[in-house]
């Protein structure tokens, strides 16, 4: 091949490259959250995102109105970030780990309800091993956070009745049953249903002194009790029992209506892809 001939081959090489780099889309962003945060969609369908660290007032005020006792307020520093399911487990999610659905009021994009905090910690278990990460229950204290995201209002929506209404499923409005997830407003974190809809179980035991002597930087609940902590409110409860600050407890042995669950998860960040959802091999019989 002569000189100019290989010249000419040479340019149209080079032109087929830059239109095929041209052709080839940019790499996807990271995923964010509403708030900006980074966040993932893990094996069974559940968006996480980040929490950051930081502090804030755990309890309430004595000014607050339906304030109870034990809600006594001190400082609270979360010292280490994680990862929060942005809505409650669902029943299709609950179903595609757990083979199962308990709940009272069926449909796939409702709230899993009917559930022990057992039961609770079974899907996180299973999820550890579908996904490779390390899922949990959030603690009582990383719960508030970020039910707060920023807030120190009765509501993460404001401090009217009004202001709740918009982002919680209560009674009075919520047709006396559970409603399909993330159709209202979320916090500043990006988190639905953080308040209403279904009470949410938390990893501690319940103390109703707790406050009293818990320790300033990530409190991780009482040593041993009887009851877990569940948070949140309901469908079914008054806007008293719906704001960030009530607490209270539940057998964990025993299962409600409007009672369900969301997950939290530990960081090092998340596998740029999850793996597929697969069941977990059946224990070893004795």
């Amino acid at each position: 091949m002569n000189a100019p001939a290989v010249l000419r081959n040479l340019i149209l090489a080079a032109s087929c490259v830059g239109i095929a780099l041209a052709q080839t889309p940019p790499p996807s962003p990271p995923a964010v959250a509403p708030g900006g945060q980074p966040s993932f969609v893990n094996a069974a369908g559940i968006k996480m995102v980040l929490i950051p660290t930081g502090e804030f007032d755990m309890g309430s005020p004595k000014s607050e109105s339906w304030r109870y006792s034990e809600e006594k307020l001190h400082h609270v520093t979360i010292t280490k970030p994680f990862y929060l399911g942005v809505t409650e487990v669902t029943q299709a999610q609950f179903t595609a780990v757990m083979h199962r659905n308990p709940s009272y009021y069926k449909g796939a994009a409702l709230p899993v309800d009917h559930v022990t905090w057992f039961d609770a910690m079974e899907f996180c278990k299973r999820m550890n091993f579908m996904d490779g990460r390390a899922y949990r229950l959030p603690t009582e204290a990383e719960w508030e956070y970020a039910c707060r995201a920023g807030t120190d209002d009765k509501f993460y929506s404001g401090d009217n009745d009004a202001d709740l209404i918009k982002a919680a499923w209560v009674g009075g409005v919520s047709d006396s049953h559970t409603q399909p997830v993330a159709k209202l407003m979320p916090n500043k974190f990006g988190l639905f249903d953080m308040l209403g809809n279904v009470y949410e179980w938390c990893n501690d035991f319940y103390d109703v002194n707790y406050y009293t002597r818990s320790p300033k930087k990530d409190p991780p609940g009482p040593p041993k009790g009887v009851e877990r902590v569940i948070r949140g409110g309901a469908y079914s409860e008054p806007v008293q029992n719906v704001r960030c600050a009530y607490r209270t407890g539940k057998d964990p042995m025993k299962t409600q209506a409007n009672l369900g669950f969301r997950i939290a998860c530990d960081v090092p960040p998340p596998k740029t892809i999850a793996p597929a959802a697969t069941t977990p091999p059946p224990a070893k019989q004795p």
